[in-house]
């Protein structure tokens, strides 16, 4: 999994940087699969399969832990989660930029807001957060590290490097190399985040649920 995505990161890096450099038989197809950046390629393909690993994760512990007081934030994770895989593929946080634009005006959706769909992401990341603190507290303090690292290199990728790039991205365009490697570290955090999560998630279900048994060979010890 993590060499897979180290693959498909310098991949990306490669394609980015040859859009700079005279064309070459390719070229495109290259710049065009793995544009970190890019919709419903192989590099959104790759994000979208690690999210939904997550979120299949939550769901077999939101089976196995289905008469815990938190199993509803468990299973509520899974969705979350399944949500995320699905806008990463086909970019659904892109399709709102033009309604909130309109909603609060020109003016209001400059500099860091100029991508506006981190405003309405920003306050459901509040919200997520929010919710599930009780829920991280009571988990074991290395799964809680874990998980919290996990989120804010996630988060730190997909709406405060966002956030960076909207002033520049507002003044000379996203065809530039320095939005191009902002971008690539963006997906450097975000895959990072979810792969330390699903390591988390793993861990978790290895050490802390006893008996369940995993198609793949992985058995969890009794806590």
């Amino acid at each position: 999994m993590s060499l897979t995505a180290l693959v498909l990161i310098l991949l990306g890096i490669v394609g980015q940087w040859s859009l700079s450099r005279p064309d070459f038989p390719g070229r495109d197809l290259l710049a065009g699969l793995t544009d970190p950046g890019g919709e419903s390629n192989l590099a959104a393909a790759f994000s979208a399969g690690l999210l939904v690993s997550a979120a299949g994760l939550f769901a077999l512990i939101a089976s196995a832990k289905r008469q815990d007081v938190y199993a509803r934030v468990w299973r509520g994770l899974a969705w979350v989660f399944a949500y995320l895989a699905v806008d990463e593929f086909a970019m659904l946080h892109e399709r709102t930029v033009v309604f909130i634009r309109d909603a609060l005006g020109a003016e209001a959706t400059q500099g860091i807001l100029h991508h506006a769909w981190v405003l309405p992401y920003a306050v459901f990341c509040v919200v997520v957060f929010s919710s599930t603190a009780r829920f991280l507290l009571h988990l074991p303090s290395r799964t809680r590290l874990l998980i919290l690292l996990a989120g804010a290199l996630y988060v730190g990728g997909a709406l405060g490097f966002e956030m960076l790039e909207g002033p520049i991205a507002a003044k000379y365009g996203v065809e530039n190399n320095v939005i191009r490697t902002m971008i690539v570290v963006e997906e450097i955090l975000e895959v990072t985040g979810v792969i330390l999560l699903i390591s988390a998630l793993l861990e978790y279900m290895r050490t802390h649920l006893a008996g369940v048994r995993f198609d793949f060979g992985l058995q969890n010890g009794r806590p």
